[in-house]
């Protein structure tokens, strides 16, 4: 209120009418199998979708961004194991 007189409007405060607050449980996504591009995305060929059965996708996300596949680059086989690129603290 004060930064709002600071201001030289000439206006000033006299009441608050209404006022609402809503407050929501955090709720963080959590990390999921692997799922599969859109059509339209595969296309362009820009993204490399490593398809892994365990629950490290951005593991292996970061992985195949760092290491060049020695196969095709969507297969896990073709990247050395996550954990020898970077320290995931799990």
């Amino acid at each position: 209120m004060s930064e709002f007189q600071e201001r030289d409007s000439g206006w000033t405060l006299c009441k608050i009418l209404h006022i609402e607050v809503n407050i929501n449980k955090y709720n963080p996504m959590r990390a999921s199998g692997f799922i599969d591009l859109p059509q339209q995305i595969k296309k362009k060929k820009a993204i490399i979708n490593v398809q892994n059965n365990d629950q490290a996708c951005f593991a292996w996300a970061i992985t195949s961004a760092l290491r060049i596949p020695v196969g095709l680059p969507q297969r896990t086989s073709s990247y050395p194991d996550y954990n020898t690129v970077a320290d995931f603290m799990k």
